[in-house]
């Protein structure tokens, strides 16, 4: 969801081997209608399809490993799947101005103090789609990028999810000055620096490279971009295993 043709191109550069995008039924070229509750069970499917789907390009021979990225209510699905066991499993999880809480929504909120007491049923129903509790499920690597101006989906939404995962390695990202539908502009290579270790973290090539912390920034931008260069075949070859002071 929100993915267009020169990001699926500069995601490549970042080692990834395939990049599909399924979209909701009703949305792009999808068929059906929208329907929210088709959210999660179509994600399923398309999950247990993948090896069929993968198969024409000599994936399913030796296995292979995936990561699952969802943007605003795609992360809903992304959430779902990597709290899922069972096979296939994701190898790493991306959340990118990801939906938490509809509740939480400036829409909404701005919709509840026009009628209140509609307002007050739907904060006592449980959340239809529960991300945060499945996020507690979440034990594989996992990267939360929000933009600080989000307008549509607040930047808290993305500190709470950060604090929800369960996983050892898990990393939050805020861009300063993003909002909901700029951000990968306004990050600019740090955002696909940040893809290039999710990749690494994913292919099991080097754990040590992830670096996810809570706190953004450690060691530098020379140390974290010649981790993420490591990451690329060729050049990881090349360069030797040490840290940059």
């Amino acid at each position: 969801h929100g993915v267009g043709i020169e990001e699926v191109t500069t995601l490549y550069s970042c080692g990834y081997r395939a990049v599909l995008c399924p979209e909701f039924r009703g949305y792009g070229w999808s068929t059906g209608k929208i329907s929210l509750r088709q959210l999660c069970p179509d994600a399923e499917a398309f999950l247990q399809n993948l090896p069929e789907i993968l198969a024409p390009l000599n994936f399913g021979a030796e296995g292979f490993s995936f990561v699952v990225s969802g943007r605003s209510i795609g992360a809903t699905c992304a959430v779902h799947l990597a709290s899922k066991a069972g096979e296939p499993r994701p190898a790493a999880l991306v959340v990118e101005s990801g939906l938490m809480s509809i509740c939480e929504l400036p829409v909404v909120r701005q919709l509840g103090r026009a009628t209140p007491e509609i307002f007050s049923r739907l904060q006592a129903e449980p959340d239809p789609f529960g991300t945060l509790e499945k996020l507690r499920e979440v034990t594989i690597p996992t990267l939360v990028i929000h933009g600080d101006r989000d307008e549509i989906v607040p930047v808290s939404q993305a500190v709470s999810a950060h604090r929800a995962c369960s996983s050892d390695f898990k990393k939050l990202m805020r861009i300063p000055r993003a909002s909901h539908n700029d951000l990968r502009s306004v990050a600019g290579r740090e955002y696909y620096r940040e893809m290039s270790i999710i990749v690494c973290a994913a292919t099991g090539k080097d754990p040590q490279l992830m670096e996810l912390q809570s706190r953004d920034g450690e060691g530098g931008l020379t140390t974290a971009l010649a981790r993420a260069f490591s990451c690329i075949p060729g050049v990881q070859r090349c360069l030797a295993r040490r840290t940059i002071p």
